[in-house]
């Protein structure tokens, strides 16, 4: 049996997914003048200081827009809005032509005319035309239905109407109204999410209803992460450390299906029988292994107020990992094939039954991160006997749909296979699923989208704590105030900490799990904890060391790694890879951000370590004159990205570019640096040295090939890299204009169907961090290494997105 490979999409499909383009110059032109007559405030997103990015149109000429922009960081070639247009989203890429950014306070720049504005869909359900002419009543709620609005139904989707109101009758955004209809006992809550009064000689107006079982309850409202974390602190009165057993304890037991589930126990010194417990299922592409560092904060908090813990951190069923799977999914690419959602909602319950049944659990509570918070909210949901007694969701999903269209590039795989399209397996975050079963499961088992969330919800009883990431692009925090509004909110807490989706080994990661730690203990014993629980990380890292040895899916042969970056650098079918990173705004602030730090002049020699396909040789083409532009000598072990980058500046004068294949990271004996000593004036090592074998013996070679006083600068992804807005701004750039001015119109339907496969590809650098074969550092781990090499370390500074997302350290070889 031949192993399943991704399938491509055709053009087709996106053309049925995406948002409706409008295209027409004069109605593009009646937005922008609609934009500016209301004085719309259009976003971008948030700068550093977390303060959101606003923007004006000020003028609208023929072909140029004056826009003035505030709380922006740099502008770039490109700036990407969005805004409401009769309480409808439309989002849009303006090709800046000119700006003063360097000026403080408000930034005026001039940009040329979109040349597509996209229009959203206000409901994520498709559409059915309504048959014939079913009439409704509008009642607000509280009153008599003598003044209910009139209005007949002309389409709807799962927890939505489109309404036609009589003549003469309007409403407004955010107005809510009981839904009355003649022959029918039921009479939902409706709120209405759009008002269009523009259609040309109709005097009706169409409204847009979302539409709930239930009036919904206030959310909870949303927390400071600091805030919270700095008033537990403030009431500690000491520290006590816990020790980590350096032998895993491996548990095993069978889920409701009779399928082995495996995990991992970790408990407090002393455990009794009879105590409380967590359980805690792996999330998307994750294995139990990964959330050692959480277990281990739960165990120092219980441990340091005296009490007794059990965690049990397991593999779900058809998930990567070592519990059950069907025969066709043993390669660990193929582990989560046959995912479903609900089937990680009953190995939740089969976790809890073992949890209380075999090791004597008093209390059961649940931890969950991002996917797995999906199948938490369904096993709570559905949980009659009362197996669980509180939640806590870390950067969580609400709802599979939105988790998944932001994912996979803006497919809304979901939403597709409600309205009948198929997609075969599909690449997902590195792993192949079989999008068709996992979706029509979804479907089946009403977990697939937000109505489905909220519905649960309003089943959810147990105390609930959800902590958001400010930074999570993966995420929609809306979604969170909407669906903690189902039910009984009165125990419920929203905490939004400054992180992204990424959460194991940083700073932020330890200070997250230590407060999450905090609130099971708040829930377990009725208090907060009087105690700092601290976990000894030394001990900690050989336990890792010795789970992950547990499990060796990755080999890290020459081969094996070549073959992915192959991949990763040219693109899997060898039509576009990098390039789609190396056209967006933080890519190449990055880039201007190390030739800055470099100080390069036209008659320096700079060696590019890892230089893929010419992506920083490029931007020094692209900044300056020729006259300007220095000897560059690029390195890399794949040959493709180098002939790539050949071939793209054949133009180039022989004796100005030169490229060299070699490897980075070497085996112990083996060739290092083909190049002779003192041969650079600058040396870069950009993104490449979280990736290699000996990190050290490769900034040995740099400083070897560097001449005395000469520069190196070198750019490492952070611990816990999330580079989730980094892809999701990156996306939007693209398809709203820069594919077709860097690709044209072949390369812009490449890039369109390349997307997904890098956004996954970006994703698996993150899972071979995970599993050890590559290394993340923070800024003082970088600074260290670079020492050790016998660098002098000038700066360390933050870059690539914002927030950023990698270090960049400057370095010097002195006279020693």
């Amino acid at each position: 049996m031949s192993s399943p490979v991704a399938e491509v999409l055709a053009p087709e499909v996106f053309d049925r997914l995406h948002p409706v383009a409008i295209t027409d110059p004069q109605e593009i032109r009646s937005i922008l003048l609609s934009l500016r007559d209301q004085g719309t405030l259009l976003s971008r997103g948030t700068n550093r200081a977390v303060e959101r990015e606003e923007a004006v149109i000020e003028s609208v000429d023929d072909s140029q827009l004056r826009v003035r922009c505030r709380n922006f960081g740099k502008i770039g070639e490109a700036l990407f809005l969005s805004g409401y247009v009769r309480h409808v989203p439309h989002f849009f890429s303006l090709m800046v032509a000119a700006d003063d950014s360097g000026r403080s306070g408000d930034v005026t720049v001039l940009a040329s005319t979109p040349r597509v504005v996209y229009r959203s869909e206000r409901r994520d359900r498709i559409r059915r035309d309504a048959p014939g002419w079913r009439r409704i009543r509008l009642v607000r709620p509280g009153e008599s239905g003598a003044g209910a609005l009139e209005a007949r139904v002309v389409d709807e989707s799962g927890g939505g109407l489109g309404v036609e109101l009589d003549e003469g009758q309007s409403t407004g955004v955010g107005d809510e109204f009981v839904v009355v209809e003649e022959r029918s006992e039921i009479r939902p809550f409706a709120t209405v999410c759009s008002v269009d009064d523009s259609r040309i000689g109709s005097r009706r107006c169409r409204v847009g209803l979302a539409v709930y079982p239930r009036r919904p309850s206030v959310a909870p409202n949303a927390e400071d992460f600091d805030e919270v974390f700095g008033d537990l602190r403030r009431g500690y009165s000491a520290e006590r450390t816990s020790s980590v057993p350096a032998v895993p304890c491996v548990v095993g037991f069978l889920n409701a299906q009779g399928e082995p589930v495996v995990g991992l126990l970790d408990e407090t010194a002393n455990c009794p029988t009879q105590c409380p417990a967590v359980v805690i299922p792996s999330a998307w592409g994750k294995t139990k292994e990964t959330l050692l560092p959480l277990a281990r904060a739960l165990v120092a908090q219980f441990e340091a107020e005296g009490l007794p813990l059990r965690v049990l951190r397991f593999d779900g069923v058809r998930k990567r990992g070592e519990s059950h799977n069907d025969p066709e999914c043993a390669e660990p690419h193929l582990g989560n094939l046959n995912y479903t959602f609900s089937q990680g909602a009953v190995d939740l319950a089969g976790a809890a039954s073992y949890i209380r049944r075999e090791q004597g659990a008093t209390k059961v509570f649940v931890v969950s991160f991002s996917v797995a918070s999906v199948e938490a909210r369904r096993a709570l949901a559905d949980d009659e006997t009362n197996a669980f007694d509180g939640w806590v969701s870390v950067v969580g999903a609400t709802d599979p749909q939105s988790l998944i269209r932001v994912i996979s590039g803006g497919v809304d795989y979901l939403g597709g296979a409600e309205a009948g399209v198929s997609f075969g397996v599909q690449d997902v975050q590195g792993l192949l699923l079989d999008i068709d079963r996992t979706a029509s499961h979804a479907l089946e088992e009403r977990i697939a989208f937000l109505e489905d969330s909220r519905r649960d919800f309003a089943r959810v009883s147990v105390p609930t704590t959800w902590i958001s990431g400010r930074h999570d692009a993966w995420m929609d925090r809306r979604r969170v105030d909407d669906v903690l509004s189902f039910g009984d909110s009165s125990n419920r807490r929203h905490v939004v900490a400054e992180t992204g989706h990424q959460l194991r080994s940083s700073k932020e990661a330890a200070m997250i799990f230590q407060w999450v730690a905090s609130e099971v203990f708040r829930f377990s014993s009725g208090r907060a904890p009087s105690v700092e629980g601290r976990t000894d990380y030394r001990e900690m890292r050989a336990r890792q060391r010795n789970e992950r040895g547990r499990l060796r899916e990755f080999e890290a042969s020459s081969e094996a790694v070549r073959g992915f970056w192959r991949d990763y650098l040219v693109g899997r079918d060898g039509t576009l890879g990098m390039e789609l990173v190396i056209e967006t705004r933080s890519f190449r602030d990055l880039m201007g951000r190390q030739a800055d730090a470099l100080e390069i002049r036209s008659e320096h020699t700079v060696v590019d370590l890892g230089s893929g396909i010419g992506s920083f040789a490029r931007y020094l083409d692209e900044s300056g004159p020729p006259e300007a532009i220095p000897k560059i000598i690029e390195v890399d072990f794949v040959r493709d990205a180098l002939k790539r980058s050949r071939s793209r500046r054949p133009e180039s004068p022989a004796n100005r570019r030169s490229w060299i294949s070699a490897d980075l990271s070497p085996a112990e004996g083996d060739v290092g640096l083909p190049l002779r000593d003192c041969v650079a004036d600058r040396v870069l090592l950009s993104l490449v040295i979280n990736y290699v074998r000996d990190p050290i013996r490769l900034l040995d070679g740099a400083r070897r090939l560097l001449r005395v006083g000469g520069l190196l600068a070198v750019s490492a992804l952070r611990k816990d890299a999330d580079t989730s807005r980094i892809c999701v701004d990156g996306v939007l750039e693209l398809r709203e204009g820069r594919a077709l001015s860097a690709f044209g119109e072949e390369g812009e339907a490449a890039a369109a169907r390349a997307l997904g496969t890098f956004i996954n590809d970006a994703g698996r650098l993150l899972d071979l961090e995970e599993q050890g074969v590559f290394q993340f550092w923070d800024d003082v781990e970088l600074s260290r290494i670079l020492v050790a090499a016998g660098l002098d370390v000038l700066e360390v500074v933050p870059v690539f997105g914002e927030p950023a997302q990698a270090w960049l350290a400057v370095a010097r070889r002195s006279e020693e």
